[in-house]
């Protein structure tokens, strides 16, 4: 019987050997106390999970009393020895009353591939147990790898050669990150992005339910649409080992696909294969690939992760296609995307009306059009509550769903309580669901405690690296604490993955704003408008009423605008909010206020916190307007 493998793992400059119980950095010890040693194992091997005070008291004491303060001093040796800065935790996270995360990213390394050089082992501290081996134990050790030795040889010679299969899912056994690239089209003139999008969706659907893999989500994926990207390029910027990539083709009413394993690191190929079945049959394809990749990463499989592969939400390929560009539809981040995804799930619905994944992509499309105010939250948050408890009717095991119902509850409700408690409930479905860790950094936004709303969307951005709206919350979230150049570096780092992203135009407008770089704020103002599509005749007035009259000009220019835009659509009272604030008009700011609230505008979740209206917060009506959302102090 084989041993199991036996692992290090490496994060950052450091690796911790948790069988010679050392901790390096660089190849150099560093010396750590036996429990603090513990201590750090133990998170190290919770990686991104929250692990309660009681629970990591009781792995590093084994049953013994001790005080919380053990534990404390512990955890402060070990930001010590990391090298933290008070305020910056790059590995380990306090979530106050509650315990601690370890939040940097972690490789899980075969022992074998982790030791140290010869040099390295003369030159690092002899371990305690080793120093009293005694001559007896010495000739034990030489006899029994004898032994091992002549057993090896001897199962060797009587099982011959493994077959490939298993030397493949042996050889990939230790991945533990993948990204599904795109399925491009074999001939030009056959390109589909939904259908490729769409199949890639599906898979990683379905191969987010292996615990032991982190699988990038289908938001992190969507760029390499592109036939002619190379997917090992690819797997660097996402930052995976293993990348799977391949390829459809069309043939009358066949369907060919073509699929391969690639280790990002040195471009082997772990696993590979073609599938050929009608085109109203992709189902197989997709329930084929989903099997044997799951083999080739993990290869034992729980019953539950084998049921999840190949489960099936409906029987009906046109409801399925229209699920497929709903999907596509829905990661386009703007209003009109998210309206166009809600019209391809209702037509989803139509043709079957207990598709669970159409219910809960359908709540989350009116979640989004509330959030980008496409539509008052009154008309749309109500249906996207009543879209996501359809699906979890069907299916109660849908983190979509649940995070979905949070958004409600956050956004439009103001339960605050009940909006953690069905966040929580999502990430306990999909640990690696980085929406969910990104909506869960919004809610702490919303209560004031940042620390922890860094610490998911750090997590979330793990998950998901190149979904400009998560890099972009950094920047928010730095604003609030009012780090001005962390938050312009943010932003800035967010309109790198994508330079028309809107939000991220704007909000890096803000920020240099309050570091009173006027002209700089102005140039982003005014891309934004460009890019969000205002007239070019309003560009030009902006931009001379800076000119004359600075930003008080600017200001009362946007004003005259967003009136005179406000006779033909409705326009977002929050905004005129903001605009009155910064001409000075408390009164008129807490009547446009007072309207969001009427309309219960999502926005408003954040009141407390966002920065550009301290000028209103001494007054009685604004600790009002909090106490009727309810925001929790």
């Amino acid at each position: 019987m084989n041993e199991p493998t036996q692992y290090c793992y490496e994060f950052g400059p450091f690796l911790l050997d948790p069988f010679k119980r050392r901790l390096f950095r660089d190849g150099k010890p560093i010396s750590l106390t036996p429990k603090a040693f513990d201590t750090l194992l133990a998170l190290v091997q919770n990686n991104g999970r929250i692990i309660e005070k009681d629970e990591l008291m009781k792995e590093v004491w084994a049953g013994a009393v001790v005080e919380e303060g053990g534990l404390a001093r512990n955890i402060s040796s070990l930001r010590k020895a990391l090298g933290e800065t008070p305020g910056e935790h790059q590995y380990i996270a306090t979530l106050p009353g509650r315990g601690y995360r370890f939040v940097a990213s972690v490789r899980a390394l075969p022992d074998e591939d982790a030791r140290l050089t010869p040099e390295e082992e003369i030159g690092a501290p002899a371990i305690s147990r080793r120093r009293g081996a005694s001559r007896k134990v010495i000739v034990i050790s030489v006899l029994a790898i004898g032994l091992i030795v002549t057993v090896l040889y001897a199962l060797y010679t009587w099982t011959g050669r493994k077959s490939k299969q298993r030397d493949d899912a042996a050889s990939v056994a230790p991945v533990r990150s993948v990204a599904v690239l795109p399925f491009r089209p074999l001939l030009a003139d056959e390109r589909d992005d939904y259908l490729g999008l769409g199949l890639t969706d599906v898979l990683i659907t379905r191969l987010s339910s292996l615990r032991q893999v982190v699988v990038r989500p289908t938001s992190a994926v969507r760029k390499y649409v592109d036939p002619q990207q190379d997917p090992l390029v690819a797997g660097q910027e996402l930052k995976v080992e293993a990348v799977l990539e391949g390829s459809i083709r069309r043939v009358d009413q066949r369907i060919r696909v073509t699929a391969r394993l690639i280790s990002v690191p040195d471009g082997r190929s772990l696993w590979a294969d073609q599938f050929n079945a009608e085109a109203a049959d992709l189902f197989t394809i997709e329930d084929s690939i989903a099997q044997k990749v799951a083999v080739a990463l993990e290869p034992r499989l729980t019953g539950a992760e084998q049921r999840s592969l190949s489960k099936h939400y409906t029987a009906s390929r046109e409801a399925y296609q229209f699920y497929l560009k709903g999907r596509h539809s829905w990661y386009g981040w703007t209003g009109e995307r998210a309206r166009k995804s809600a019209e391809y799930f209702g037509q989803a619905l139509k043709l079957d009306p207990d598709y669970a994944l159409a219910h809960a992509g359908l709540a989350r499309a009116y979640t989004q059009l509330g959030y980008f105010e496409e539509a008052p939250p009154k008309d749309v948050m109500p249906k996207a509550k009543a879209a996501a408890e359809k699906a979890l009717r069907l299916d109660e095991t849908l983190a979509e769903a649940y995070d979905a119902l949070a958004a409600v509850s956050l956004r439009y409700e103001w339960n605050f309580a009940k909006a953690e408690r069905e966040i929580r409930r999502a990430i306990e479905l999909n640990p690696n669901y980085s929406e969910a860790h990104y909506l869960y950094s919004e809610y702490f936004i919303a209560l004031g405690r940042f620390d922890e709303a860094i610490v998911e969307q750090r997590r979330a951005q793990e998950l998901d690296p190149l979904t400009p709206l998560i890099v972009t919350t950094a920047g928010w979230i730095y604003s609030c604490l009012h780090n001005h150049d962390r938050a312009i570096e943010a932003f800035r780092k967010a309109l790198e993955l994508d330079p028309n992203f809107v939000k991220a135009r704007y909000q890096l407008g803000w920020a240099l704003y309050r570091k009173r770089l006027e002209q700089e704020a102005v140039a982003e103002f005014l891309r934004a408008e460009t890019l969000a599509g205002a007239e070019p005749d309003s560009i030009v007035a902006l931009r001379r009423a800076f000119g004359a009259r600075g930003m008080r000009g600017y200001w009362r220019k946007e004003l005259e605008l967003a009136q005179e835009e406000a006779k033909r659509k409705r326009i977002s009272p929050f905004v005129m909010a903001r605009l009155y604030t910064e001409l000075g008009d408390k009164n008129q700011a807490f009547a446009w206020l007072q309207q969001a609230y009427q309309e219960r505008n999502g926005k408003l979740s954040f009141l407390k916190s966002l920065p550009g209206f301290e000028s209103l917060r001494t007054d009685p009506r604004f600790a009002d307007l909090v106490r009727l959302i309810g925001i929790p102090s």
